[in-house]
């Protein structure tokens, strides 16, 4: 009488309870990533920016790289002030944000008050540019739902509020 279940593979090298020897190894890199552009829905989209929605805008022309820098840099800081200043830091649903978030360097252990004076200082910056240009809320609100959230803008106003704020932060900040 055969076993129930599949065939065991031949010339494959097994510990002895049965399971195979270094599965936890797992795929390279290099073959997960050919497998995912493989994918009839990913054909074209051959960038790592395609997967969230500030890379999607500066992949089809919406954005120019500056205002991608002052996103990036605006991202970083909201993260660093939620996660620091107000405790009150959310899983993300943005790859952007958790991507941001985790390079932010650090010790690992909680800052010190000169640390938090710093991140507070950093936030305000900007939060200061957009109440000098009259966007403060209206590009607080556009900033947190694009960059943290990761929701696409659907109508041209919000677009071009998001333009305006990110081109307030650049030149503030004397990106190039």
């Amino acid at each position: 009488m055969a076993k129930p279940g599949r065939k065991a593979r031949p010339n494959v090298a097994r510990y002895a309870n049965g399971r195979i020897l270094r599965a936890e190894r797992g795929e390279r890199p290099e073959a997960i990533m050919a497998v995912a552009l493989a994918q009839p829905h990913r054909r074209g989209e051959r960038s790592y920016m395609a997967g969230f929605a500030v890379g999607r805008l500066r992949l089809g022309g919406m954005i120019d790289e500056r205002q991608y820098q002052a996103a990036e840099i605006y991202t970083k800081r909201a993260v660093r002030y939620m996660a620091h200043v107000t405790g009150s830091l959310p899983r993300f649903p943005s790859l952007f944000a958790t991507m941001l978030g985790t390079f932010s360097g650090g010790s690992g252990g909680p800052p010190d008050d000169d640390a938090i004076a710093s991140i507070r200082s950093q936030f305000r910056e900007l939060q200061d540019a957009l109440a000098d240009a009259g966007l403060h809320h209206e590009g607080n609100s556009i900033l947190a739902r694009v960059c943290i959230m990761d929701k696409d803008i659907e109508d041209h106003a919000a677009m071009g509020t998001f333009r305006s704020a990110l081109n307030v932060i650049a030149h503030r900040l004397r990106l190039p």
